[in-house]
């Protein structure tokens, strides 16, 4: 059971581990998107959609409304013009991530969110098709040795990480009401909803828990933070998932994932790091919750700095903003943080540092240091994992 206080705080390479891109792949799976649905207006010219346009139907299929509603086209040209500008200047920059460029580019925030959800929901997917991470899969495919891209099984690699959460969540409770004993919630920048998804439905296989639904749902509410929003309303619910076309060629065969991912697209409250109007809401209650925890798991996120100051860590997280609070007497002011750096990259060293120590040098691999920084019987405890999420739960954090 969560006893203490905790908090997570989930990035990309959370998600990773279900399927999701992280950082360029999601980049190159946008653009990826973006060309199948212009090669299939392309097509379409040529077929019965150039006659529906004409007549005036331009809403059979939501994805043709969203065109019309943002840019007031009324024809296929048109609406490949958008694309196609989309497509030249998101290769043209070739972010690493694309947060920052829809930031800079705010004609283009609309269609980037539009193809952001529609990657989401296939890597959702092929998620539940295949019942395991295809990123693992990408990774051997990209080796250059031969043997290994034909003998490995990627069905064999530890991902879920979702259990360990699950399973301490549970230790130690008898009763179907003990699980609201737990404090513990998790703030998120990921647009899935896989966690959320996979503790409800793990605590829905419970004996003991299925005599009160009530209290599954209870505990499960307002516990999910995220924090540039997600593409589903509903996270607990069984859901539809999109169906795959992406070698189709006419615009009927994508009208599920199109119009579903429009939907989606909705959900998606604000790319732009530097934007602070949009989500203050989801800021606020992710500031509240850090400042409130005991201990904070900090895993796959790559302390990209605005991220930091949406969630105001260089003030909540640092050894002097801890030690200040703790001074003045202000409840739950000590802190236990765990964080992972998979593959111990010194960029990230250097930005958690920073973070944590108002430096750069704590976490170098040059440095002679500990992979602990303060005393746990005191205000601050830093650990870090050179992990993956997986491996860095079940093995260095004493999670279990």
């Amino acid at each position: 059971m969560f006893d203490k206080p905790t908090v997570f705080i989930l990035g990309a390479g959370a998600s990773w581990h279900y399927g999701y891109p992280t950082g360029e792949d999601l980049v190159g799976m946008i653009i990826e998107k973006t060309k199948c649905l212009t090669n299939c207006l392309k097509n379409e010219k040529r077929t019965f959609m150039k006659e529906a346009l004409h007549n005036g139907k331009i809403h059979q299929c939501d994805i043709f409304k969203f065109f019309q509603e943002k840019f007031k086209d009324q024809s296929i040209d048109d609406i490949l013009k958008h694309l196609n500008n989309f497509i030249d200047r998101l290769e043209q920059i070739d972010p690493p991530v694309i947060d920052h460029f829809l930031g800079w580019n705010e004609d283009l925030r609309d269609i980037g969110k539009l193809m952001i959800a529609w990657v989401i929901l296939d890597c959702e997917r092929v998620f539940n098709e295949k019942k395991g991470n295809i990123n693992r899969q990408k990774i051997i495919d990209a080796s250059p040795n031969t043997h290994e891209r034909k003998t490995i099984d990627i069905w064999k690699f530890k991902d879920n990480w979702y259990r360990f959460v699950l399973y301490k969540i549970l230790s130690n409770c008898k009763k179907s009401s003990d699980i609201l004993e737990n404090n513990v919630s998790f703030i998120t920048f990921n647009y899935d909803v896989s966690l959320e998804r996979s503790l409800h439905k793990g605590l829905k296989a419970i004996k003991f828990l299925k005599k009160q639904d009530n209290d599954i749902d209870s505990f499960l509410q307002d516990r999910f933070v995220h924090i540039y929003g997600k593409i589903r309303e509903d996270s607990f619910t069984d859901f539809e998932l999109i169906k795959g076309h992406t070698s189709s060629k006419e615009i009927k065969n994508y009208k599920n994932i199109l119009d579903m991912a429009y939907k989606a697209s909705k959900g998606i409250n604000t790319i732009d790091p530097d934007d602070k109007s949009n989500d203050i809401p989801a800021r606020d209650k992710a500031r509240k919750l850090i400042k409130n925890a005991e201990c904070v798991y900090i895993l796959g996120y790559g302390f990209d700095e605005s991220n930091n100051k949406r969630l105001d860590l260089y003030n909540l997280l640092s050894i002097g903003g801890i030690q200040k609070r703790y001074l003045s007497g202000e409840k739950n002011a000590r802190k236990e943080v765990y964080f992972t750096n998979y593959g111990n990259k010194n960029s990230i060293n250097k930005k958690a540092s920073q973070v944590f120590f108002s430096n750069k040098k704590k976490f170098l691999k040059e440095s002679i240091f500990d992979d602990s920084f303060g005393d746990p019987k005191r205000e601050g405890y830093y650990e870090k994992s050179i992990k993956n999420v997986y491996d860095a739960l079940e093995s260095d954090f004493d999670f279990l």
